[in-house]
């Protein structure tokens, strides 16, 4: 708990991060930036499987600061259990992915398998987006569901709130 991932302001990677861990309601997990300049850039393949930052059962992480472009997902979080805690995304500018203009491709995924029961044990509670812009990514901004069929299980995924988030195109 309370460790951070920071990567240099300006700087370019071409492979995708994959993350697991779990921090605390009193010291979350962050990963963002540091120096000055450009947010640091994480650039795929331009293929829908390209997952710039995957995160997979993390209660409790920050993301800040981040360019991501050429993905599928600028950053997927998946959980396959019930009962985690606290994400928020900033600062993050995803572009230039539209996976061949099928739509298909989301800027920030957040995802659960099927719940388990009906009981009111949600997968993810506590979900913050603020200040993330998209453009040309063929998808949504930010999306929140479950990997069911189409029906959305209500208790998977409880308390999301949005702010100052803008789809820069003309879709």
């Amino acid at each position: 708990p309370g460790d951070q991932i920071l990567l240099k302001s300006g700087d370019t990677w071409t492979q995708q991060m994959t993350l697991q861990g779990t921090g605390t309601s009193g010291s979350h997990i962050i990963i963002s930036s540091y120096g000055t300049g450009n947010r640091p850039a994480i650039v795929g393949n331009n293929t829908n499987a390209f997952h710039c930052i995957t995160l997979t059962n993390g209660d409790y992480w920050d993301f800040s600061n981040f360019d991501l472009s050429a993905c599928g997902y600028g950053i997927y979080c998946h959980y396959t259990t019930n009962g985690h805690n606290g994400l928020a995304f900033t600062n993050i500018y995803t572009h230039d992915s539209n996976d061949n203009n099928t739509n298909n491709s989301h800027d920030i995924l957040v995802q659960c398998d099927r719940p388990s029961s009906t009981t009111g044990q949600y997968s993810i509670n506590g979900i913050t987006v603020t200040n993330c812009n998209s453009y040309q990514h063929g998808g949504t901004c930010f999306r929140a569901g479950d990997s069911g069929d189409s029906n959305l299980y209500p208790w998977a995924i409880e308390n999301v709130y949005e702010r100052n988030c803008k789809d820069l195109d003309d879709r």
